[in-house]
């Protein structure tokens, strides 16, 4: 119901939601292996507290073998997680390092939290290999350098994406990736206007629009929102 709610309210389509309650009759790796062959599904998130490893790694493996990421959210890694895991579903508590280590050997994408969860589902269906990270931040552009490092988020060269915008006479196009955009763009439409030049310099270049609060932020949403299809098709838009 959480995801639920949270994906709706932020626009984010939902093919099913599905809840298991306590698995005396079907566990969640069942369900996420028939998701193999379900018509429309692109991308599969789960919420797990108990799991059953075997079962884990056959749903993971056909889900690959299917092209469609497996996203995870597991709940108990901590020892006060697991004590109330178990007195909620009754599941077994587990080392939250060794269940990345689990996802990190079956390729599964594993998420912090709910947000995490929805907005790496929405990630995984843009189809491009490569990636520029708009922040509207300095800070924000290091913290999502790093973030990019640790989860393997392939970056696109700065010097491969040369969108130019008016800025001021002589000032560099595209100095680094992750870019800070308040750096060399004064307006929204100068940002919808780099994203759009951004977007068409190579074909497998996806573009990660990572926004903090600040005022008018309508302003800019509603200026992407003119942008081509085929461009908005390429942009992720997250949340800090």
């Amino acid at each position: 119901g959480l995801l639920h709610a949270k994906a709706t309210s932020r626009r984010i389509g939902l093919g099913m939601c599905i809840a298991t309650g306590e698995q005396v009759v079907l566990r969640a790796e069942q369900i996420i292996q028939e998701l193999t062959e379900a018509d429309g599904v692109r991308a599969v998130g789960a919420y797990l507290e108990d799991l059953d490893p075997v079962a884990l790694e056959h749903a993971a493996l056909a889900l690959e073998e299917a092209r469609r990421p497996l996203v995870v959210l597991k709940g108990g890694t901590s020892a006060r997680g697991a004590e109330i895991a178990s007195s909620h579903s009754g599941a077994l508590g587990s080392d939250g390092r060794a269940f990345r280590a689990l996802a990190r050997e079956l390729r599964i994408t594993v998420a912090d939290d709910p947000d995490d969860l929805l907005n790496l589902m929405y990630g995984s269906l843009v189809e491009q290999r490569r990636f520029l990270v708009l922040t509207l931040s300095g800070g924000l552009a290091a913290v999502a350098a790093d973030v990019a490092k640790s989860t393997g988020l392939p970056l696109a060269a700065a010097a491969s994406v040369r969108p130019k915008v008016e800025h001021e006479p002589g000032a560099d196009v595209i100095p680094t990736n992750p870019l800070d955009l308040e750096r060399v763009t004064k307006s929204d439409q100068e940002v919808a206007t780099l994203i759009e030049t951004a977007a068409g310099t190579t074909q497998d270049l996806g573009i990660v629009l990572l926004l903090s609060d600040r005022p008018a932020l309508e302003g800019l949403l509603a200026s992407l929102a003119e942008l081509p299809p085929d461009v908005r098709r390429k942009i992720v838009i997250c949340s800090e």
